[in-house]
């Protein structure tokens, strides 16, 4: 005579245990499914056994079976980034000392918006371009740009400039304004002469002796 008891026990172990192992070893759903039969004919099982003898007992297995499947899941998916293939599901944060370079890098980028320059290689739609003597990484809008094109930097796309094609007379422009900030700052921190006027005035009051 076949022990349903003991059947439903071991049915809802071993559909626990599938069920760990469908979260840990992906297979597309197939072992998520033997897990569900499992569970199902433990549920049947239990149904037999305690359902007409022992309400009692079917009611306690009921409750065991709503805790224990969450629970088995919870516990899968907190063990699942400890193994090798959640190690490559889930990547780890990128350190301090990995992401503090690229910030760095990012901000002096972006002090680059704005500066006009010329297309060393064809953009499609990276390549380089020359901003001043320096050359950088660069993506265009998804547009060609030809090799010795005027450029302007009008924003940074990770660790490259963004940049747009324009004219020849708008870098000519573009270049006079630069020329022309340059020049107003520099006047700004020029120090002013001494004042001619307050010099000769301090000498004439002074007192000499005169033998």
């Amino acid at each position: 005579m076949v022990d349903y008891s003991l059947v439903a026990i071991l049915l809802l172990l071993v559909g626990l245990a599938i069920l760990i192992a469908e979260i840990l070893i992906p297979s597309g759903g197939i072992i998520g499914v033997v897990a569900v039969l499992c569970l199902a004919g433990s549920f049947w099982a239990a149904w037999i056994a305690w359902w007409e003898n022992n309400q009692i007992v079917f009611w306690v297995y009921i409750g065991s079976l709503i805790l224990f499947v969450p629970t088995t899941i919870a516990g899968a998916f907190y063990i699942l980034p400890k193994t090798p293939i959640g190690k490559k599901l889930f990547l780890d944060p990128p350190r301090e000392e990995e992401v503090i370079p690229f910030l760095t890098e990012s901000q002096k980028l972006q002090q680059l918006v704005g500066q006009v320059g010329r297309s060393l290689t064809m953009h499609n739609s990276g390549g380089m371009v020359r901003l001043g003597s320096k050359r950088y990484h660069s993506e265009s809008e998804g547009v060609l740009i030809e090799p010795d094109t005027p450029i302007l930097v009008i924003g940074v796309k990770g660790n490259s400039l963004l940049v747009r094609e324009i004219s020849k007379e708008q870098l000519v422009a573009f270049e006079q304004n630069q020329q022309e900030d340059k020049t107003s700052a520099a006047e700004k921190t020029k120090p002013s002469p001494p004042n001619e006027d307050l010099t000769a005035s301090s000498e004439s009051n002074v007192d000499f002796e005169i033998p």
